[in-house]
């Protein structure tokens, strides 16, 4: 069986767009490129936005170089964060 993604730890948040639909458009060409990449929802003041975002890494060492991997190929600059 696989192993279990885990439960706390780091990930690499490379937007957070207004477009729901864009924002899964993002997800799925990170999955196409082979990462583990989901979009979670979120309310603010503004509105809801939508948060892509790839992981987690159980060591933040390995969520910066997932973040510098990540800008080299799909040239977005991401954000390494506690998750969840």
């Amino acid at each position: 069986t696989p192993a279990a993604a885990p439960q706390s730890g780091w990930i690499v948040q490379l937007a957070s767009l207004s477009s729901k639909d864009n924002a899964m458009a993002l997800r799925e060409r990170l999955r196409g490129l082979g990462y583990t990449a989901f979009v979670e929802e979120t309310k603010t003041a503004k509105g809801v936005l939508y948060r892509v975002r790839v992981g987690p890494e159980l060591e933040r060492a390995n969520a910066e170089k997932l973040r510098d991997r990540l800008q080299e190929q799909v040239d977005l600059k991401g954000l390494v964060t506690s998750y969840p």
